[in-house]
């Protein structure tokens, strides 16, 4: 590490680059002393202006205000001023500028030389409540200014060496505080705050330079870390003491002559660290910095290609060894369970032991790098395996050494691996080689990572699909919840062995929409159409999901009962199952995505005994699937909307519906017909009533009055059946004949 800094009196000096040359009026000459000034911890350096006339005349106090030319409205303007052929030293304050507002300002001064004193008073005068007091060290000064006034003074002369602290109290008028120096020209300035105190400070001694070098780059707890000041020079004479404090407690821990120095931490953290210098005549500058101490950290993690495994097969394991410190005769050894075979894969320049399963590496392992040892473990058959009884957990062991400096670390990171007979769909698929055409069969390499890749995703939705038998896993197959957990696992890139990463709850809403040729949701089973062919026995289903995050792996199950197919409308990247009516999105779906399946199911096949006559007055419900799964996060989700179908045979159906569906020209039910009544229908109804006629596929064994009623009142308003009546016809009389429902003529 490499700090530079000048710093002086305690405080952190922020150099300023400023020209040690100024002009007197367009004549060089080399400046005299080194000047400061500082505020609230950071300290600047300055140089006075220089000018030929004096102090008192470059005011110009004239008309109650200054005319250095320097003036600010509103603005606190501070500088030293050298006159150049007396030398002499003088400190200007100045506020505001003729033409500003109104103001008022104190201050109080100490540290003034014992010679100095106010050689302009702006304003001091009878009639002005102005006050100005001085005893030095100490000085007092209160401004009071009208508007299109100002106010200041000049104090001198301050000699070659002083410290002056101005405290200053900004009432009203000033919002801006600033010191000018260099050019007097073109001047430079430091921004100074309206709260705290000015510290102005004149030497003839310059202070010393610090640089600091430390290392090594990575201190350590318990190791020597080195600290180089060499770097450090004074300006007019050489540092002659060096003083240390390693910890921040202000306890200088060590003095001495030389720059150079060690010093070892006990504990890690961010460490505070001072270094203290004097110069020959007594000037002291001070540095303060932070180094951090990190614990020495040797380590070895080992990795396990997989958390299940079946006899005799083979899997791959990975140790990195990571030092922050230099080591010399490292050596790692693995124990393997019982009858475990081990073959090296790479060693990274260490020499392989096989008969005691140890890794040497002969050289040096220099600090901040890392060393992989890559092997492979090859498992014996069932019968040779200690314990024999499967499933069961065995466990690897492992130690790294290190002679220089001497140590002995455990492995860690994996341990066990799990033996079995049958493994879990997820390791299963995770260590899947697809099968490369129909007929070859699929593979498992178990020194496959634990990733869930895409090619291995789609063999699983393949299987799922066609109920296929993972291999490995002694027959089981993948149900619509594990396909969606897997596509979940894959989307994330997690190991199967790893939980899924936390991710928050998104609000997700699934609606579903029925649509019937017959209104309320209802199927005919056994309903003609002119040609005398029974239709009706199908609704199309849609669903529409939406979620405000992001939701991984989703699925459902619509449970029909026999008889019933599905034929899928718009998937939209829904995959589905026929045989047990699953729908599984294997992936994510984004945050403001809406998601939609669209699918028609028909009544295909029904047994002799369920099947309804055509006069029968068989009814069923059936209620569609109410849980939409979501396999990350771990969420089931209502499905709101439309659930339920309305199953029946031709009859019982109500008369309007009937009437919206007749077929006046062939005087027979047509399905195919809408939900709104014609004016033929209507007319058709009403000879229905009047000849007292049955109706059929209805409750009624005749049309009576009240359903004429409504019969006319759909007609007049064109309202569909299956909706409600407007309020204003539903309770009316409507009937073009009066109220008696028996009357026979129109």
């Amino acid at each position: 590490m490499k700090f530079f800094r000048n710093n002086i009196s305690g405080i952190i000096i922020i150099i300023l680059v400023v020209s040690l040359l100024f002009s007197i009026r367009g004549t060089a000459q080399e400046t005299i002393g080194h000047f400061t000034v500082g505020q609230a911890g950071i300290v600047s350096m300055i140089m006075p202006f220089v000018n030929p006339v004096s102090a008192v005349d470059f005011y110009d106090y004239r008309d109650s205000v200054a005319h250095t030319g320097l003036e600010e409205k509103s603005t606190a303007v501070i500088f030293l001023y050298r006159e150049a052929f007396t030398g002499k030293l003088s400190l200007f304050m100045i506020l505001s500028k003729e033409g500003g507002e109104a103001g008022a300002t104190s201050v109080t001064f100490s540290g003034i030389p014992a010679n100095a004193a106010f050689l302009v008073t702006d304003d001091f005068l009878a009639w002005v409540p102005d006050t100005f007091e001085i005893s030095p060290p100490a000085a007092a000064i209160n401004w009071v200014w009208s508007e299109g006034f100002a106010d200041g003074m000049v104090l001198g002369p301050l000699g070659d060496e002083f410290e002056i602290t101005l405290s200053p109290q900004f009432t009203e008028g000033i919002t801006r505080a600033i010191f000018l120096f260099g050019d007097i020209d073109n001047p430079q300035t430091v921004e100074l705050n309206l709260i705290d105190p000015i510290m102005i400070r004149g030497t003839l001694n310059f202070p010393s330079v610090v640089a600091i070098d430390s290392f090594p780059s990575i201190p350590l707890v318990d190791r020597e870390v080195t600290f180089d000041a060499t770097d450090s020079y004074d300006r007019d004479g050489d540092i002659v003491k060096y003083e240390w404090d390693f910890d921040g407690d202000g306890i200088f821990d060590i003095t001495t002559k030389d720059p150079v120095v060690t010093h070892i931490y006990t504990t890690s953290g961010i460490m505070a660290v001072t270094l203290r210098v004097h110069d020959p005549l007594g000037a002291v500058t001070y540095y303060s910095f932070s180094i951090e101490i990190s614990e020495v950290t040797v380590r070895a993690i080992r990795s396990i290609s997989t958390r299940e495994i079946l006899p005799e097969a083979l899997f791959s394991v990975t140790v990195t060894i990571e030092t922050n410190i230099d080591l010399v005769g490292v050596r790692l050894e693995e124990n393997l369970p019982r009858n475990w075979r081990m073959h090296s894969v790479e060693n990274r320049g260490a020499t392989f032991n096989e008969t005691e399963q140890r890794w040497l590496f002969s050289g040096l392992i220099p600090a901040g790098t890392s060393k992989v040892i890559t092997y492979e473990v090859a498992l014996p058959k069932r019968h040779f395996l200690v314990p024999l009884a499967l499933p069961n957990t065995f466990t690897i062991e492992g130690l790294l050494y290190a002679d220089v400096p001497a140590m002995e670390r455990e492995v860690g990171g994996d341990q066990e691996i799990i033996v079995t007979n049958a493994l879990s769909v997820r390791t299963a698929i995770s260590k899947l080689i697809p099968r490369p055409t129909l007929e070859e069969r699929d593979l498992l390499d178990f020194r496959l990572d634990q990733l869930i890749e895409p090619h291995q995703l789609a063999r699983a939705k393949e299987m799922w699909k066609n109920e296929e038998r993972v291999i490995g896993t002694r027959g089981k197959v993948i149900c619509w919840k594990e396909l969606s957990l897997l596509a979940a696992y894959a989307c994330f890139r997690t190991p199967v062995r790893l939980p899924l990463p936390e991710i928050a709850i998104p609000a997700v809403s699934v609606v579903r929409t029925i649509h019937t040729l017959l209104p309320h949701h209802t199927v005919a089973l056994n309903l003609p159409d002119r040609e005398m062919r029974t239709i009706g026995k199908s609704f199309i289903v849609h669903i529409e999901i939406f979620t405000d995050g992001d939701i991984y792996g989703v699925g459902f199950q619509e449970e029909l009962p026999a008889g019933w197919t599905v034929t899928p409308i718009a998937e939209n990247g829904f995959i589905f199952r026929q045989a047990d009516n699953q729908w599984v999105f294997p992936g994510r779906i984004a945050a403001g995505e809406t998601k939609t399946i669209t699918y028609r199911a028909e009544l295909t096949q029904v047994s002799m005994a369920a099947a309804p006559s055509v006069d029968s007055q068989w009814r069923e419900i059936m209620t569609l699937a109410e849980i939409l799964y979501i396999a990350w996060p771990d969420i089931e989700i209502l499905i709101e909307g439309d659930s339920t179908i309305h199953i029946t045979a031709t009859a019982p159906l109500p008369v309007a519906v009937v009437i919206s569906r007749w077929n006046v020209k062939t005087d027979t039910i047509d399905i195919t017909l809408g939900n709104t009544i014609s004016f033929e229908q209507m007319q058709r109804a009403i000879t229905f009533w009047l000849a007292e006629e049955v109706i059929p596929n209805t409750d009624a064994m005749y049309v009576t009055h009240a359903d004429i009623k409504e019969i006319i009142a759909r007609w007049l308003t064109g309202t569909e059946v299956g909706i409600p009546l407007p309020a204003m016809i539903a309770g009316s009389s409507l009937l073009p004949c009066g109220a008696n429902a028996r009357q026979k003529h129109v």
